[in-house]
């Protein structure tokens, strides 16, 4: 019986060997699809229907993927249904395929290094490089290729030190801006042959021209089907007043958006990494979301900042302002998301308490601009008013 039994275990051994050598086989290979992937799609000339087949067959292989390295579909499930959400109701599926392909390349990389810790892994960076190179033979090609690197090696090493939410997705968001400076340093390179503060200035410039051309021709084109004089010199202006105010906030919206594209990033990689019971309590002080007084007291500032400092003369400050706002504003609608949903907890069951949590979560996602400011005025407000309960109980104490 006891070799039997040794025999059964040495069998189980062997298969769950095969196993995890199929699994980091396949992990490897995604993310060398995955990364290649990302250049193709957009330096390739493709149809409309082959570049939406290959943009969902991407979003499928990543779920996929993802929940072979979790080895549950549970694990990631949520995940599962916002892709799927947007494939159904985002319309064109070529950008939703890109941000699929680089979340599910930064989690698997970074699953590969942490948790299988591949030697192999190292190298499907350079296979995806190569690859690029033959296809393109462009700098901008193979930085898009490894544009997911940094955020999963700043993603491993979070892990690594089980920072905090907070401390994790500015590590990752950190990882994804060197990405944006990185092509865009290729961009001015390649444009004007030198990579300087006024070589930047001009491609900024021209893109910015360009977008206005591009918006003034889309609004002319709208008016003639609808049968409006759409050329009037007003909607002129305002279109020019609407793309500058749009490139004064663009720092500010690129990190917010890295911001965004952290959070989730994060969460998915401990959705694959810690499955078990006891992973899962591993993963407890990485889960706190626990924003600092300081960010809420200079969102305050900041607010009041944007509102004060409009002239002429000071416009640039309020713009610094309006930045410093749109950077924190995210982090601060979750603390008041949460602290909503504690309250409703605390009093009980309540449909009412319910119907205001799901109202406001509606109004964010229509981008109202009250909503954000005033949510995140809330969440502002609760962080500095935790901190001074905190304070008390320590005195008290």
């Amino acid at each position: 019986m006891k070799r039997e039994d040794k025999s059964i275990q040495s069998q189980k051994r062997i298969s769950d060997q095969a196993q995890g050598v199929m699994q980091t086989a396949l992990c490897c290979l995604f993310y060398a699809l995955a990364s290649v992937y990302i250049p193709v799609s957009l330096f390739v000339p493709m149809g409309e229907f082959a570049s939406a087949a290959l943009a969902l067959g991407v979003c499928v292989l990543g779920i996929f993927v993802l929940a072979l390295a979790a080895r549950s579909f549970h694990a990631i499930i949520t995940y599962a249904i916002i892709v799927g959400l947007f494939v159904i109701l985002g319309g064109i599926l070529a950008p939703i395929g890109l941000i699929s392909a680089f979340i599910s390349s930064a989690c698997i990389f970074a699953f590969l290094i942490f948790k299988k810790k591949s030697p192999f892994a190292w190298g499907m960076p350079l296979i995806a490089v190569a690859i690029s190179f033959l296809l393109f033979n462009s700098v901008s090609a193979a930085i898009l290729c490894v544009s997911a690197l940094p955020c999963s090696l700043l993603l491993a090493y979070s892990a690594n030190k089980q920072l905090g939410r907070v401390s994790a997705v500015c590590y990752v968001s950190a990882g994804i801006c060197l990405s944006v400076v990185a092509l865009f340093a290729s961009a001015v390179y390649s444009t004007y042959g030198e990579i300087s503060i006024q070589s930047s200035k001009a491609l900024i410039e021209a893109v910015r021209e360009q977008l206005t051309v591009l918006l003034g021709s889309a609004t002319e084109e709208i008016g003639s089907i609808i049968g409006y004089d759409l050329t009037s010199t007003d909607i002129k202006n305002t279109i020019e007043l609407t793309v500058s105010s749009l490139f004064n906030l663009l720092p500010a919206l690129i990190i917010t958006f890295a911001n965004i594209m952290a959070y989730v990033i994060h969460s998915l990689f401990l959705s694959i990494n810690y499955v078990t019971i006891e992973e899962k309590k591993q993963a407890i002080p990485m889960l706190t979301f626990d924003m600092s007084i300081y960010s809420a007291i200079i969102y305050i500032v900041s607010l009041v900042l944007s509102f004060v400092l409009v002239s002429e003369n000071t416009a640039i400050y309020g713009t610094a302002a309006e930045n410093l706002l749109l950077v924190l504003a995210p982090g601060l609608i979750l603390t008041a998301l949460a602290g909503i949903r504690a309250l409703n907890a605390k009093k009980g069951p309540s449909c009412f308490g319910t119907l205001i949590y799901f109202a406001i979560i509606f109004m964010l996602v229509s981008l109202s601009p009250f909503a954000i400011i005033g949510v995140s005025l809330l969440g502002a407000i609760l962080i500095i008013a935790a901190h001074i309960t905190r304070k008390k109980s320590e005195k008290s104490n």
